[in-house]
């Protein structure tokens, strides 16, 4: 059994954040506030959620797609073993047809992963403990979620929302 002290700040990993649909900086901040929309920025640590960047999420499209392609190869795949006297054209037009329902999910999750592995490889932060602060490698503290995060601004040096002092 592990014992956290009282006073140390316990987030969740990355893996974590991905399922819940958290922010990927701070972990605690919803993404969505409905289906089909997203946030534009955390209501916890203030991240901008597409960094101010025009075509920001365009490699979740990779993303979505690569998911895409998986699901329905594994669709297929499980329809050519259940039912083998169907042509493969028939079972592809089949999987496609399965998958629609899955889009709104499928966007959601490519534009989280596409988040967590940008935050990962390229960081946005403001009062982020270094990597010698977190004993080693920061990569694999923040994707083992193994890091502690002190967020008091935003990516523009802006108090985040709700702080109420106005500093930095």
């Amino acid at each position: 059994m592990i014992r956290i002290p009282r006073n140390q700040e316990v987030r969740p990993s990355a893996l974590g954040a991905i399922v819940g649909k958290r922010c990927p900086r701070c972990r605690a901040g919803s993404l969505f506030r409905s289906i089909f929309r997203m946030n534009s920025y955390c209501s916890v640590c203030g991240l901008d959620f597409d960094r101010g960047e025009q075509g920001y999420f365009t490699g979740a499209t990779f993303v979505s797609y690569g998911v895409a392609v998986m699901l329905m190869a594994l669709i297929t795949l499980t329809e050519a073993v259940l039912f083998p006297d169907r042509s493969l054209v028939r079972m592809i037009a089949e999987s496609s047809i399965l998958i629609i329902p899955l889009f709104p999910w499928m966007w959601q999750y490519s534009r989280i992963l596409w988040m967590v592995f940008d935050q990962a490889i390229d960081p946005v932060d403001r009062g982020r403990a270094s990597s010698d602060q977190l004993g080693g490698s920061a990569f694999w503290q923040e994707m083992t979620g193994r890091g502690k995060v002190r967020v008091s601004t935003d990516h523009r040096g802006s108090p985040r929302p709700g702080s109420g002092d106005g500093e930095s």
